[in-house]
């Protein structure tokens, strides 16, 4: 399962951007409201600085909403959610 959704995550446009306000609520619900659409959602983060504050970034949000970290690259991620 971990490589269909990396190759669909591929296809995938960042939809999202986490940026200076941080996470906030406001943001977390419309990460959510977008993965219970569609399973899958691709973020771009502009806060991180390099791959291992992106990855934290990532890990909280995923952690926040419930959903599994697919795949970290460059400054995004994608997360999934059943």
């Amino acid at each position: 399962m971990d490589k269909e959704l990396k190759k669909a995550a591929a296809d995938l446009k960042a939809e999202f951007n986490l940026g200076k306000n941080g996470i906030t609520d406001t943001f977390l619900d419309s990460i959510n409201k977008n993965l219970q659409a569609h399973s899958l959602t691709k973020i771009k983060c502009s806060l991180a600085e390099d791959k291992d504050a992106l990855k934290y970034y990532a890990q909280e949000v995923a952690k926040e909403l419930g959903a599994t970290l697919v795949e970290t690259r460059g400054y995004t991620f994608t997360l999934y959610k059943e």
